[in-house]
């Protein structure tokens, strides 16, 4: 059934009946009933079917990824068409108005939105209809949605290139215009000259700026204004004054005021598909899980299906390599897994028939069978897919829209009042309100950010930093907690061997064999002492015995490698020093001791030297052993740390210490991912894991520490330099608007205006290449 007044359809049994009328809302019915009250029934005859909007796009609601749970349901959508941060206010705004909507995050970046919904209170189909009836068209949200999003860049490359093209030319038509208003230049010129202008700045306006047009239109029909509709509106104002100044042939023509106007503020909508594009190369986790198959056993035959279809008691068969991406238990007799992923240490663990197995673990032996637990839906990968893909929204960032709301709305009513103050004079009227509108333009207000923005991240990738946002840096600025993993952050990967190794030749190539055949991470690390080493060409006879170490045999000689356990065993005396150690024996005689300490990473300690003088306090969270960590913290001189933590726990820890503070994480392995995500701000180095880069905001790309203390430094400069711009903005503004109002400021001297205002918005931004130099030139 149709709404009697946006003549939208909706599902009947949800409708508000008065009389013959049905209404989707009260929003409607109250509106409905004001226009009949004052007799303006005709809107109705005259105003546009909303519900053409709905015809011009064809979905399929089934098409849509729905996720459901116990008492909601979350549908995923690709916003193909968002223009700007008030669009996402707006959308936001008119779906919570729905009574079903529970919750709404949409990320304008990625352009992707994830909506919570009561299906008893409404549907899918409904929320995709009140999105469409505002203008925009919602995709379903999936990798080849993805790549048709990015296809729209073309048009929006073509139109920035119309615009800087026209304007160029405008320029140089308007410099011979000017010049001849001091060398008396021939009216028939000048009209020639205006006429040209007129042929450049229609397709600018008309074509460049249409997404502009479109925005405000939408805006406008839901009684809301924005950003656009305060440039589009003064834009075509000054446009149509133009056309009639041309042919009534009076002294001047703002053309090239129209130009100039639209083309810089497309120039910021550049800047920031810059970032949208960097969004979109990004790896999106979440998809590639739901586009992953697995080897399913069935009748003694492999049969390979989607992931999303695996039921529960469903026999898996894995091979060396695949990550587990559902929770089961072992069936066959035995197994080893790399739990790197969930703890952060690369830890290898033995499993046996019955043993239990935790997905996003990896396989490290030749294949085997493994009985599921649970569906895909309820796996512990997956809970923290959904846990990453979840959007956050800085607290400056709704504070900005609100002001550029409510910043539209004052100066449309002051540039109303101005027309309205001068009303006896029609042309003296359209002049001050034209010149109001273009100084006002919020064009030094708008570029405030984003310029000084954009240098910070160009200055960055000189310093080997790459931030994936600009909100990014000023998240960065406002820290006062660093928390830091310790295994590949603080210290290196890699162990470091505190003994020198006293073996002969014939025993290296009999340990450098051993080695070759074992991937434990201790053993990994002394192979990288002895990799010159060639290994012993005879077949040796391994015995793995997990969680001690491996037995060697061959020609009557048994070679042991492991701790001092395996050795006591064997009735082999063995001390230990209750470090990370290894011993190597051959029959009763310990040939050799290794003992390795984590090795502190480069600059580690100057890093950590800097948060303390910053006064940002700083923590360690490791999933490392609690010795091993206190004598990290010990040389590092950090009194809080965290050890033996899981994912859920250094979640939690973020979580607590979110609540009173601005928290950075730096981590690199997919056990950080969750910490990652919901901190304010996180870093991780360019070769960590997928799962880790793509839940970071920030990339070392040189993967050193001394990068975090550079971005920190820049990040805190550029915040400063742009509340300086923003300042200078409204200064800018205090000072103009009044000088418009009383006519002592025309449209050429406005356009001036304006254009000044940007650049001394941009050369005060500048300063910041300035810093990055000398932040480079540090020792």
């Amino acid at each position: 059934m149709k709404c009697s007044h946006c003549k939208i359809d909706f599902d009947k049994n949800s409708m508000i009946f008065q009389g013959n009328n049905a209404f989707c809302c009260n929003g409607c019915k109250n509106v409905f009933n004001l226009i009949n009250e004052n007799n303006l029934e005709d809107f109705y005859k005259n105003a546009s079917n909303l519900s053409k909007i709905n015809e011009q796009i064809s979905y399929d609601e089934n098409s849509f990824f729905i996720e459901k749970e116990n008492n909601y349901e979350k549908i995923l959508i690709l916003i193909d068409n968002l223009h700007c941060a008030a669009c996402v206010w707006l959308i936001e705004k008119m779906l919570l108005k729905n009574e079903g909507v529970l919750e709404i995050n949409i990320n304008y970046q990625t352009k992707r939105a994830s909506i919570e919904y009561n299906p008893n209170k409404t549907k899918a189909k409904d929320i995709l209809n009140i999105i469409i009836s505002l203008g925009y068209i919602p995709l379903a949200y999936n990798p080849n949605t993805t790549m048709k999003a990015k296809r729209t860049h073309i048009e929006f490359y073509s139109k920035l290139i119309v615009a800087i093209a026209c304007v160029m030319n405008i320029m140089w038509l308007s410099i011979a215009r000017y010049a001849g208003y001091f060398s008396s230049m021939e009216q028939s010129v000048q009209d020639i000259i205006n006429f040209a202008e007129f042929v450049l700045c229609t397709p600018v306006l008309f074509y460049s700026a249409s997404s502009m047009f479109k925005s405000a239109i939408s805006a406008l029909k839901n009684k809301i204004l924005n950003m656009d509709c305060l440039v589009t509106f003064g834009a075509s104002l000054v446009y149509i004054y133009s056309i009639y100044a041309m042919f009534a042939r009076l002294s001047y023509v703002y053309f090239d005021s129209v130009a100039m106007i639209i083309c810089f503020v497309f120039i910021g909508r550049f800047l920031e598909q810059l970032s949208y594009k960097q969004a979109l190369e990004n790896i999106d986790f979440l998809s590639d899980l739901l586009n992953a198959s697995v080897n399913i056993v069935k009748n003694d035959k492999i049969e390979k299906i989607s992931v999303t279809k695996i039921k529960k008691d469903d026999v898996i068969r894995v091979f060396l390599g695949d990550k587990i991406l559902i929770d089961g238990t072992c069936k066959s007799l035995q197994a080893r897994l790399n739990l790197s992923a969930i703890t952060g240490e690369s830890e290898l663990v033995d499993i046996k028939q019955g043993d239990f197995i935790k997905s996003a673990s990896v396989v490290e032996c030749a294949s085997f069978d493994y009985i599921a637990n649970c569906t895909f839906q309820d796996s512990y990968i997956n809970k923290l897919a959904k846990l990453l893909n979840k959007t956050k929204k800085s607290n400056l960032e709704k504070l900005t829209d609100k002001i550029g709301v409510y910043f539209c709305y004052a100066i449309f009513s002051i540039a109303f009042l101005c027309f309205l103050y001068n009303m006896s004079d029609i042309q003296e009227a359209i002049i001050r309100s034209v010149s109001l509108l273009i100084i006002a333009c919020p064009c030094a207000l708008a570029l405030s950010a984003p310029v000084g923005n954009l240098l910070c991240l160009h200055e960055a990738l000189k310093l080997k930093v790459l931030f994936k946002n600009s909100n990014y840096i000023e998240n960065l600025s406002k820290i006062d907690i660093a928390v830091f993993d310790k295994t590949g952050v603080l210290t290196k990967s890699k162990l470091e061997l505190l003994s020198q190794i006293n073996l002969n030749n014939y025993e290296k190539s009999i340990l450098k064999a051993i080695l070759d055949k074992n991937n434990h991470f201790i053993a990994s690390s002394l192979n990288e002492y002895i990799k010159d080493t060639k290994p012993s060409l005879k077949d040796l006879k391994l015995t793995q015995l997990s969680g001690l170490g491996v037995i060697a045999e061959f020609e009557n000689d048994k070679y042991y490698l492991g701790s001092a356990k395996l050795l006591n065993n064997h009735n082999i005396n063995a001390n230990s020093k209750n470090e990370t150690e290894m011993f190597f024996a051959k029959n009763d005689e310990i040939l050799e001791h290794f003992v390795f300490s984590n090795q502190l990473n480069d600059d580690a300690l100057e890093l950590i030297n800097y948060f303390k003088k910053q006064n940002i306090k700083v923590i360690m969270l490791s999933g490392d052993k609690q010795k091993p960590c206190e004598k990290i913290a010990k040389e590092l001189q950090i009194d809080d740390l965290y050890s033996e933590c899981l994912p859920e726990d250094k979640l939690k820890i973020i979580q607590n210490l979110s609540k009173n503070n601005k928290v950075l994480m730096v981590g690199d392995g997919i056990n950080d991912a969750l910490a990652l995500k919901l901190a304010l701000v996180s870093i991780s180095f360019k070769n960590a894991t997928n799962l880790a880069l793509n839940s970071c905001d920030i990339i070392m790309l040189d993967n050193k520490l001394i990068g975090i203390k550079n971005s920190h430094l820049l990040a805190k400069r550029t915040y400063r330099l742009i509340k300086t711009n923003l300042a200078l903005s409204f200064l800018y503004n205090i000072i103009s608007i009044p000088l418009a109002f009383m006519g002592l400021i025309n449209p050429l001297i406005a356009s001036i205006f304006m254009s000044l205002s940007s650049i001394c918005v941009i050369l005060n931004s500048i300063r910041i290449k300035n810093y990055a130099k000398k932040i480079k030139n540090l020792k």
